[in-house]
């Protein structure tokens, strides 16, 4: 017998079995659903990455980079541009930031009629001692020649106390107060170029016996800016839903640290 209190309790238990498994089965499907789409879109990521890659072999495969300058397209399976990459020069701004390791020698270029000196502060970050800068320019004239136009160094402690120290003689650099980011800088005046008669000029800088040296380059007189320091490519690749972006940054070809040595020397350098 029945009672009537009683009546429907199946059907309700039915009803939240099925809402039940309903509910683990929607989550279920989802969760293959989720997953499938994360391996495909993985998947896709791979070949974004390598069409990514494709441009920026293509960019660096032009010996020129100077004729590249701007937006290129790839079609790589005839579908469709694939790849978007621009070639962009890199460094001609009013100043140029680098840290520089200890004995690592930086080459710019400044081959500007428009500039007449530059600007150096540098500081060590998280050191217990001053770093030493030493620089050179680099004069090449319309016959080939290169010369030392100028050579100096810049010791902030000077005391005679540390081996690092450069012999008496040695410039000491002022406090760079205006900028809280660099502890010292000097100013290198005198710059002399005529890029129309086939004239380059190079500054050449590294720090002694300091690693890590924050180091700041300005163009003077200020609001000019240095040349050409390199390009940066930027190369986009496309798959399905997936997108990947590279950038590699080329710089102009510099001579290794190993000859800093020579040209350093108190002797003449002449080519």
């Amino acid at each position: 017998m029945i009672r009537k209190n009683e009546q429907g309790q199946t059907l309700i238990l039915m009803l939240i079995v099925t809402v039940v498994s309903l509910t683990i089965g929607v989550a279920i499907s989802s969760r293959a659903v989720s997953t499938l789409k994360q391996t495909s879109y993985t998947a896709q990521a791979g070949k974004a990455q390598k069409f990514a890659d494709a441009g920026i072999e293509e960019a660096l495969g032009f010996g020129d980079l100077s004729t590249q300058v701007g937006t290129h397209t790839i079609d790589l399976d005839g579908g469709g541009d694939d790849v978007t990459y621009t070639v962009a020069e890199s460094g001609n701004a009013e100043s140029v930031e680098l840290q520089l390791g200890k004995d690592e020698t930086y080459q710019l270029n400044l081959t500007s009629a428009s500039l007449t000196g530059l600007e150096v502060r540098w500081s060590l970050k998280g050191g217990n001692k001053d770093a030493i800068i030493v620089y050179s320019i680099i004069h090449k004239d319309s016959s080939g020649n290169v010369t030392i136009q100028q050579k100096g160094a810049s010791d902030p402690t000077e005391s005679g106390a540390d081996l690092c120290n450069l012999p008496l003689g040695s410039s000491d650099p002022t406090v760079s107060a205006t900028d809280p980011d660099y502890d010292y800088k000097i100013t290198i005046s005198g710059l002399s170029v005529n890029p129309g008669a086939g004239e380059e000029l190079y500054l050449r800088v590294r720090p002694l016996c300091q690693d890590n040296v924050d180091t700041k380059i300005t163009a003077l007189p200020t609001g000019i800016d240095l040349p050409n320091q390199g390009y940066t490519i930027t190369s986009t690749g496309t798959y399905g839903e997936a997108e990947w972006t590279a950038e590699v940054t080329k710089m102009n070809p510099a001579l290794p640290s190993i000859f800093d040595f020579a040209i350093f020397s108190d002797s003449a350098l002449s080519k």
